[in-house]
């Protein structure tokens, strides 16, 4: 994703990690792609808990980062983890 601030054009990548079962009785967390090869189905992620990660980028290189992690009691949700996680990078930035 893209951000124009202060005329400056930052680029924003933003990872999502969830909690999925390994088989063993444990659980790790990962992302959909990492599950996918690990011939984990992505549908068997635990629906609580997780964690998001944002970093941004100026001409190529992390000039900030934040993370939001998902209580296990709460219901996991990409949209609000972002916002959280890129708020939070964002404060970083202009701190």
């Amino acid at each position: 994703m893209k951000l124009s601030l202060n005329g400056q054009e930052y680029v924003v990548r933003v990872k999502h990690q969830r909690l999925y079962p390994f088989g063993n009785g444990l659980a790790g967390p990962m992302t959909s792609h990492q599950a996918k090869m690990a011939d984990i189905p992505t549908s068997s992620a635990y629906p609580h808990g997780g964690k998001t990660d944002a970093a941004i980028f100026l001409n190529g290189d992390c000039i900030a980062t934040g993370s939001a992690v998902c209580s296990k009691r709460d219901t996991y949700n990409k949209r609000i983890g972002r916002n959280i996680a890129v708020g939070r990078a964002l404060r970083q930035l202009q701190s």
